[in-house]
């Protein structure tokens, strides 16, 4: 189901509407009901598109065609989450289409003539999902022919009803075509709008190929304390009018600050776990059939059998494996939060070797691999040195780095000399072995005989009464804590973590709370500012939210970022004394030295590649690079105020890698106009999207 799966690109507003040809053109069923009626009841509202309200019923008509065309190609009785998902993604994507983009095309006039539909069907450019598909394949020579798709939409009868279903989805696969086109039209007239000048070319080629050696003098904001800076409340306003652009929001945005009761197992029930488990210990013992037994009992409903090797497994029941008997019933033990009983099934007659080697450069002679290994084996056997320094040193293979350790093998794993020499020699033996792949010096650590064990798990759960504590404890914070400050005062008292989550338009849970979607529903339909929730349970933790903030798209109201323009203003404070500073140390100044020396700062240098958005030693400073790719070398800046701090900043040099006066500006402009074309589809969807003012309610539904 590849294709549908492609729809959750964000793209896919357009490109989806040319849902998977191959696999679903001939499924995707009816027309978007028009949706501009709207009941009054709020239950029903799923969605405004550019004015137009979607019901829900209108749009589960629409997800119930797609669902029920996809379970009759398929053969399948049910669909996976993803898949519902995916389609519902694509239903939203065609109102989309049809409420935002549609109307656009209208404006422009663009359309599709039924001899473009035919060339697309059997002309000059026939849709590549026509040109593949199997049903319009020559049976002899397995090309496309033309005549095949004439004779498949010759035969389509509406009225038919057995091919009647088959009629509607070949319509749809049609008005799929055409919206596709359609797409690549308007984006076409898109692309036609843009132009590059030769001046641009030479600009944007100069970024591309020049870079300067700068040294600048840097006065760090964070050199000075905010707490003593004193802003006034004109100070902040002026703040927010000079950031505006800041604080603008694409979607609608809701910070709750969520505190979760953990649900964990209490010590009585661990008790009761190791009970349960304790009681199989003799039904284990006495089954005749343990795979059947094992499967019926544990909550691990994986396979249940492990092969334990001494000193591999690191257990707490390694060496009480190796030492048991056949039959033996181990445990319980614990492991990972679960208990756990264990039973000898088989004790191995095939033994494991455990062994470490260093393959030496096969490119050399052998005889000298050979001198080389014996060399090495006297300076470990000295201990001159350690296997896995040389190891590290020798090796040329992926074992080199962790000290040549091959772990445990069988015989049949590796070639016929090194296993006859690993399997033959004796535990700390080190031997030179030529095989195939060159000369090894190899170790021999341990020999084992591995047994097979199979297991039954229970995990450690919380029980009735720890659930129903912990819900009372929820309950009881969320009921006796109404308020914004109640809440936060209750979590500081009772030490409980507070997590801000930021819900935006869209969204069906919490990032990072699985199963929120009861919580997104409350703070996005019945919730204040200030308001707390109810105790929600979200897998193993109850979880009670507070709404602290509603942010609307646009520009964000001064008082919601009223923290963060007191930081500007303090910032903008320093500004200005930095600037000051420095135009005193630039007064008499001709070095960038002696403006250092008199600002009693350093002087840091760094290369900057024109095209970079980086300065090394002061990070993203926008402003710094773009006078920097105006400045003549040898001249002393003003300062310039960045994100970090004010700058003094002089051009030592220029490199030019490659002269402009050599470029092919016509190749150029071409090259750039192509990546300005590029972007301008994606360019206009967003500026499509903002100017129709999307509600989005799917996550009451879905």
């Amino acid at each position: 189901m590849s294709i549908l799966e492609s729809i959750r690109n964000r793209a896919g507003i357009f490109v989806v509407l040319f849902v998977g040809f191959a696999l679903l053109a001939f499924i995707l069923g009816g027309a978007l009901q028009n949706g501009s009626s709207f009941f009054g009841d709020s239950r029903n509202f799923l969605a405004e598109i550019n004015g137009r309200k979607v019901k829900q019923t209108d749009f589960q008509m629409e997800v119930d065609k797609i669902e029920n065309a996809v379970l009759a190609q398929s053969g399948q009785s049910t669909l996976e989450q993803q898949m519902r998902d995916n389609i519902i993604t694509e239903v939203w994507n065609r109102y989309i289409s049809d409420y935002v983009y549609t109307p656009q095309y209208e404006k422009l006039g663009v359309d599709v003539t039924k001899n473009e539909l035919g060339d697309m069907l059997w002309g000059r450019n026939i849709n590549a999902q026509i040109l593949q598909a199997p049903i319009f394949q020559d049976s002899t020579t397995r090309t496309f022919n033309p005549a095949l798709v004439h004779q498949y939409v010759d035969n389509l009868n509406e009225d038919d009803e057995k091919s009647a279903l088959v009629y509607d989805q070949w319509v749809n696969f049609e008005k799929n075509l055409i919206s596709d086109r359609k797409r690549t039209k308007y984006l076409s007239v898109i692309s036609k709008g843009f132009y590059v000048t030769t001046a641009e070319a030479k600009r944007k080629f100069d970024t591309q190929n020049k870079n300067a050696n700068i040294k600048y003098v840097f006065k760090r904001f964070d050199t000075v304390a905010d707490s003593t800076v004193t802003v006034s409340e004109d100070d902040i306003k002026k703040a927010y009018d000079d950031n505006k652009f800041r604080f603008r929001l694409k979607n609608n945005i809701r910070k709750v600050d969520v505190v979760a009761i953990d649900i964990i197992p209490s010590q009585k029930d661990i008790e009761n776990t190791k009970k349960t488990i304790e009681a199989l210990v003799p039904k284990f013992k006495d089954a005749t059939n343990d795979t059947i037994f094992a499967t019926s009992n544990s909550d691990n409903k994986g396979n249940p059998f492990t092969t334990i090797i001494k000193g591999q497994n690191a257990t707490p029941y390694d060496s009480a494996v190796n030492s048991a008997l056949k039959g033996t019933v181990l445990g319980p033990y614990m492991e990972n939060n679960v208990y756990k009983i264990i039973k000898v099934s088989s004790k191995g007659d095939s033994m494991q070797v455990k062994a470490r080697h260093i393959l030496f450069d096969k490119n050399i002679p052998t005889e000298t691999a050979k001198l080389k290994a014996d060399s090495v084996r006297k300076a470990i056997k000295s201990g001159a040195t350690t296997f896995a320094e040389m190891a590290a040193k020798f090796g040329t293979d992926g074992t080199a780095q962790r000290g040549g350790d091959l772990g445990f093998f069988s015989r049949t794993q590796m070639v016929k000399p090194f296993a006859d020499a690993a399997f033959s020699g004796a535990i700390g033996d080190i031997q030179i072995v030529q095989t195939e792949f060159g000369v090894h010096l190899l170790e021999v650590q341990q020999k084992e005989y591995p047994v097979i064990i199979v297991s039954i798990e229970k995990e450690i759960t919380p029980g009735k009464e720890t659930i129903d504590a912990a819900y009372v404890k929820a309950t009881d914070f969320a009921g006796n804590n109404t308020t914004a400050d109640a809440f936060d005062a209750a979590a500081k008292k009772q030490n409980l973590q507070v997590r801000p989550a930021f819900i935006k338009d869209g969204d069906k849970e919490v990032s990072g709370l699985t199963g929120s979607k009861e919580l997104v529903v409350w703070a996005n339909d019945n919730a204040e500012k200030g308001s707390v929730s109810k105790a929600f349970q979200i897998g193993d933790k109850y979880v009670i939210g507070c709404l602290k903030e509603i942010r609307s798209k646009g520009i964000t109201n001064f008082e919601d970022v009223k923290k963060d323009c007191e930081t500007l203003a303090k910032q903008a404070k320093k500004a200005d004394k930095f600037v000051a500073e420095l135009n005193t140390a630039l007064s008499g100044s001709t070095t960038i030295d002696q403006v250092a020396t008199k600002a009693k700062a350093t002087v840091e240098a760094s290369g900057l590649p024109y095209n970079s958005v980086f300065i090394q030693g002061a990070g993203r400073e926008l402003a710094l690079i773009g006078a920097i790719t105006t400045m003549k070398p040898g001249a002393l800046s003003k300062p310039i105020v960045g994100q970090g701090g004010v700058f003094v900043v002089v051009v030592e040099s220029v490199n030019e890698l490659q002269p402009a006066a050599n470029a092919d500006m016509k190749v150029l402009k071409k090259q750039f106009l192509s990546d300005y074309s590029s972007r301008a589809f994606s360019d206009a969807v967003n500026a499509l999207e903002s100017d129709a003012n999307i509600v989005d309610k799917r996550y009451r539904f879905y």
